[in-house]
């Protein structure tokens, strides 16, 4: 690492965590040196996690970690990294392309024709039922089952949720759709290769285009939202609380979750089994 490159990722650091010195912080960059954007740093055998932000740079509190442990460095297109961090550690990560990535994957042409158009997934807009994430950890998933018939096949077109309760003055989310297994586990890695990131600003609907995404399931699947940033409000109301709530609707659950994308997916089963109001248009 050069010195220009040492006096840089410390400019960085101290302007991010605001020289506070309860956090732990880093950098993520590729072998060029560049940033690494929304990449999942997760604490290894807890349900601590956050994504590093726009610049590559991630911020722990320092009082939520174990000492000596280890930290987990994750993303689709690189290899998953493991480094042990210290107290008020400066840590640099220069994350390598996954192997599989360039050897392994075949694209093969999809010639089904799909001639209809449906809605899939639970339409709702109230803000009398809602659901939310259930930790306040950047990198925590929330996630709706979406089930498919023997023999049917979905191509998803677009994704829509209705956001009821909004403490921020913007959020961003990753798209994330999973597989199942055959015992209908969820999978943990993500179907979709590319990162499909959307910014709100505000309460109401959010549609998403995904139709040249090609995503295309014959088997049920899971269609999740993965908080990666936020940005406060200037001058937020005391009384105000710092969440975000989306709509919902009886008897379309369970809710999927889980704290960071190395945990293991579980199932909340609310009263009136609640779901995530989350719903897709699909052609089949």
């Amino acid at each position: 690492m050069t010195i220009i490159k040492k006096i840089l990722l410390t400019i960085v650091i101290c302007i991010q965590a605001n020289l506070c010195i309860s956090q732990i912080v880093g950098m993520c960059t590729d072998l060029l040196g560049h940033p690494i954007p929304f990449l999942n740093v997760s604490v290894k055998n807890t349900i601590i996690g956050t994504v590093t932000n726009e610049k590559g740079v991630f911020v722990l509190k320092e009082k939520l970690l174990p000492k000596n442990d280890s930290l987990i460095f994750s993303h689709i297109e690189y290899k998953t990294k493991k480094i042990g961090f210290y107290e008020k550690d400066t840590i640099y990560v220069i994350m390598q392309p996954s192997q599989y990535l360039l050897n392994e994957v075949v694209i093969k042409p999809y010639n089904k024709i799909f001639r209809k158009q449906k809605i899939v997934g639970t339409v709702a807009k109230t803000d009398k039922v809602v659901v939310g994430f259930t930790t306040d950890n950047l990198s925590s998933e929330i996630g709706k089952l979406i089930e498919v018939k023997k023999g049917v096949t979905f191509k998803v077109e677009k994704v829509c949720f209705n956001i009821s309760d909004f403490g921020f003055k913007k959020a961003s989310f990753r798209i994330n759709f999973y597989n199942t297994t055959v015992d209908k586990n969820i999978e943990s890695v993500r179907a979709n290769y590319n990162d499909i990131i959307w910014d709100v600003f505000n309460t109401g609907l959010v549609e998403i285009d995904v139709a040249k995404e090609n995503l295309i399931f014959e088997n049920d699947f899971l269609v999740a939202l993965e908080w990666i940033d936020f940005t406060d409000k200037i001058l937020i109301n005391p009384k105000e609380e710092k969440k975000i709530k989306f709509s919902s609707w009886v008897f379309c659950g369970p809710v999927f979750y889980r704290a960071t994308n190395v945990s293991i997916w579980e199932q909340s089963k609310f009263k009136y089994n609640i779901g995530l109001g989350i719903n897709l248009m699909v052609k089949y």
